[in-house]
């Protein structure tokens, strides 16, 4: 007999699907799409519950649509991981709630870009060619870094508009052509080396599981091949094999790829079963 369900299973009634959460939270809120990365039923969980950031999406629908194309322009060497870190950053420093997304999953380019800029219209990631208001306030760490940097360049390059000779202009444009080439990769870099990690913690886990799996079938294979012998009572001058043999052979068959494994516990492994009859 099936077990009957409870309203804890995944597809009870009284459980709404992610298909219906969706449509009911992007009535209200601006959501990548249904089919982007990310968008996941403990997504959508976390922002029926609200713990994640929620933009409302008419007020997004008016921002956007006041926006010039030129206003949207992103910086060059943008990439999405580098905009998804500084706007996580962004969010914790003024105390907003986290965009949500499971570790190392970054969402839709297009609505992640639409989110910076309608959070960040002061461009403080850097992310976009224009600002869209003056930074005024000094609360944060970055607000007053950065009203810092704009009194150096106002003393340093302001004196007689030197900004604007042809040489220095040129040469600050390939200043800061290069630093958004080697932050874009640093951030890159930082990325794939926490997905790294990541997988070998993984990696250490399957490792694991797969000795534990390894000891279970040597002890049941080990176990019924003595109670086998005994019952057909033709132990008598036969030599069963040890555990630890039984082990090294399952092993062989069974943990040991043909292709690629090519290192010498292997080639041991292999060797010591070669010569033995069918």
């Amino acid at each position: 007999m099936l077990p009957e369900r409870t309203p804890s299973d995944s597809n009870s009634p009284l459980e709404p699907s992610k298909h219906k959460l969706y449509m009911h939270l992007q009535e209200h809120y601006y959501l990548p799409p249904l089919a982007s990365k990310g968008v996941t039923k403990a997504y959508l969980q976390k922002a029926m519950a609200k713990s994640v950031l929620l933009v409302d999406r008419q007020r997004m629908a008016r921002f956007l649509a006041d926006l010039a194309p030129s206003q949207l322009a992103k910086v060059e060497f943008c990439s999405k991981i580098e905009m998804y870190t500084k706007l996580e950053k962004l969010l914790a420093e003024q105390k907003l709630k986290p965009l949500g997304f499971a570790d190392g999953v970054i969402p839709d380019g297009a609505w992640l870009q639409h989110i910076v800029r309608f959070i960040d219209p002061q461009n403080l990631c850097g992310m976009f060619r224009t600002s869209l208001k003056p930074v005024v306030r000094s609360d944060t760490y970055s607000e007053k870094l950065y009203q810092v940097q704009t009194k150096v360049v106002r003393n340093l390059l302001g004196q007689s508009d030197l900004g604007k000779r042809s040489p220095v202009k040129r040469c600050i444009e390939e200043l800061h052509r290069s630093y958004r080439k080697a932050v874009s990769r640093l951030a890159t870099h930082a990325a794939v080396t926490r997905y790294k990690e990541k997988l070998e913690k993984q990696h250490d886990e399957d490792g694991r599981e797969l000795d534990q799996m390894l000891e279970n079938a040597t002890a049941i294979v080990h176990h019924l091949i003595h109670q086998q012998r005994r019952e057909e009572q033709e132990g008598e001058g036969q030599v069963l094999p040890e555990k630890e043999e039984i082990r090294d052979a399952l092993k062989l068959a069974y943990t040991v790829d043909s292709v690629l494994r090519r290192d010498d516990e292997a080639g041991q492994l292999a060797g010591r079963f070669a010569s033995q009859e069918a």
